[in-house]
């Protein structure tokens, strides 16, 4: 691809600020409850306390971006130091790509981060990220291929913008998991116990419509009770201070983004695989997400794409991923 051609793809792609508007209004909710959460609990206290907090929690992200462009930098020598050659084959690959690209390769810091999953990252200030496992996994063209879907989102320009929005919806989200975690330890120990069981009964009552009425609540019945605890628990959390009507919204809110930041996220993992196709690796694509995936499903991997609900996950399901990249293919041919 010509370097002028590249040029249009870097107008194509280089929306962040219509991304991070996106992320912005997906996550409000959040966002706002977490303000609430921190200055209506320090109002308790005194006035003065709710005004300070106000105060810190507002200049609060500028430091934290600060803090993680150091770390990054840091993580970056280190990655130099530590892993050299796998350091160099990781930029060797981006230089490669960037040049097809027709872009600076010397604008990103690229380096190589200590992982069993096999996987990239562009992370705050542009970064870019490589997981050892990759680096070792792949061959020269196939870890290019995986660097241009990370140049896809280098070029979407939103790892900044969503990082400081992550950093302002913590606390309400802190509270959320603290809130369901006993819910998820409990039904990780009951659900393969449930499941033999549902399954014994629907053996015994002969695969009827009782039968599996019966195996359904059987397994049903344990997690709407469990979820349905800690969802009341954390109404009664919220009511404290939004009272009840308030709490009741700000739950009904918040559960709409179980569905928008995951559709949003899976919506810019196309955009980045468009710039796979443009930039000539598809073939060696597909092999690298083939693996991405398999390696996914390890137990114990830190990669997790695909246990969550298709609705609620942050990546496309692999076979609507590689269908999106062939209905591109064929379209830009």
């Amino acid at each position: 691809m010509a370097h002028s051609e590249l040029n249009t793809l870097s107008v194509t792609y280089r929306q962040g600020y219509h991304w991070a508007v996106a992320d912005l209004l997906a996550s409000l909710p959040s966002l706002v409850l977490s303000g609430w959460l921190l200055v209506g609990t320090a109002a308790l206290l005194a006035n003065w306390a709710a005004v300070l907090v106000a105060v810190l929690w507002a200049a609060s992200g500028p430091v934290v971006l600060g803090w993680q462009r150091l770390m990054l930098g840091a993580m970056a020598l280190s990655s130099e130091r530590n892993l050299p050659d796998e350091h160099d084959r990781v930029n060797r690959a981006w230089a490669n790509v960037a040049d097809a690209a027709g872009l600076p390769a010397a604008s990103t810091t690229v380096w190589v981060m200590h992982s069993d999953a096999v996987n990239g990252a562009v992370n705050a200030s542009g970064y870019v990220s490589v997981t050892r496992s990759a680096v070792e996994a792949f061959t020269e063209r196939q870890l290019e291929a995986l660097i241009a879907h990370e140049l896809g989102h280098r070029l979407q320009d939103t790892a900044t913008r969503r990082s400081v929005i992550r950093w302002y919806r913590w606390p309400f989200e802190l509270l959320v998991r603290a809130v369901f975690a006993p819910a998820d330890r409990v039904m990780a120990r009951l659900h393969p116990r449930l499941l033999r069981l549902s399954n014994r009964v629907l053996a015994a009552l002969r695969y009827s419509s009782l039968g599996a009425a019966a195996a359904t609540t059987l397994l049903v019945a344990p997690a709407v009770l469990a979820y349905g605890t800690a969802a009341c628990l954390l109404f009664a959390a919220l009511a404290l201070l939004l009272g009840p009507w308030g709490s009741a919204l700000a739950l009904a809110l918040a559960a709409t983004q179980l569905v928008t930041r995951p559709r949003l996220s899976r919506r810019l993992e196309y955009l980045a695989d468009r710039v796979v196709v443009d930039l000539g690796y598809l073939d060696d694509f597909r092999f690298v997400l083939q693996l991405v995936y398999d390696r996914s499903k390890v137990p114990g991997s830190t990669a997790n794409a695909t246990e969550v609900p298709a609705l609620l996950s942050t990546h496309p399901h692999l076979d609507d991923r590689l269908a999106e990249l062939d209905r591109y293919a064929h379209r830009t041919r």
